[in-house]
Formats: structure tokens, sequence, C-alpha cells
């Protein structure tokens, strides 16, 4: 009976300091997080403090522009959206921010750019960033099917 309560308490230890760390470690990393948007004061108070005024002409700039709101259902069932500014020009650029990112922010001024030089610009939102669904981040190993 004795080894029973040991291997019980070996047990106990094991999720208590082991796993529910990973748990707790694996929500916090790849979750999903509230991210800043571009016309957001609160931009002012982050290590992007600098860049506010440009990220937010660019947004102005092209929150003016004529936009497409793309919806597609990944492979998993998560509704995955995008902003496309199309120009009817044979060239299209695909910009494509990284982890806990927003395409205005990140992104602006490249999307200008090549708008100004007459690009088509599609601007996504990864899973479980912005407007698209999801809970977790994947680091590529899901978001590579998305895109």
């Amino acid at each position: 009976m004795l080894f029973v309560y040991v291997l019980l308490i070996l047990l106990l230890i094991y999720l208590l300091f082991i796993i529910a760390p990973a748990v707790f470690s694996f929500f916090v990393v790849f979750g999903k997080k509230r991210v800043l948007k571009a016309d957001d004061p609160a931009l002012k108070k982050t290590l992007m403090k600098p860049y506010f005024e440009t990220i937010r002409k660019n947004f102005e700039y092209l929150k003016d522009k004529k936009k497409n709101t793309l919806e597609i259902k990944s492979f998993d069932g998560l509704m995955l959206k995008a902003d496309e500014y199309y120009q009817h020009s044979d060239k299209t650029v695909i910009l494509i921010h990284g982890y806990n990112g927003d395409p205005y922010v990140h992104l602006g001024s490249q999307a200008r750019w090549f708008y100004d030089k007459g690009y088509n610009v599609l601007l996504l939102y990864q899973r479980a960033h912005g407007v698209s669904e999801g809970k977790n981040c994947a680091f590529g190993l899901l978001e590579k099917n998305d895109l």
C-alpha cells in the first residue's frame, strides 16, 4: 500500500511541477494576444512610439483607399481574413506580418509604397491575429497550410 501512496505522490508532483507549468506556458506564449491597431493611441506607450506618426499616417492613407475584405476557411475550419487593395495591375504583393503583429502597424509603410507604385496589395491577418479566427499561434506549423 505504501508503494501506491508513493506513486500517487510522485504523480501529483509531476502534474504540479511539470505538466501544469508547461500547459500554462503554452497558452501564455502561443495564445491569442491583444494586438494594438494602427490608430490606437496606446501604441505611443510601446516600443513603436518613435514610429507612431508614420504608422498612423500610412494607416490613414490606406484607410481612404478602396479595399476588399477577403475571407477563406482554413483546413481546420477557421475563418481567415485579409485586406486587398486591388488596382487592376498584373503585379501583386502579399504582405504577411509576424508573431503578435498587425499588418497595418508592422507593414503599413511597405503596403503604401507598393500601392503607390501601382501594385495590388494583399495584407493578411494570420490565424489568432487581428480579425482572423483562432486561439493559438503555431509559429508556422499550421500557418504554412493557411498561406
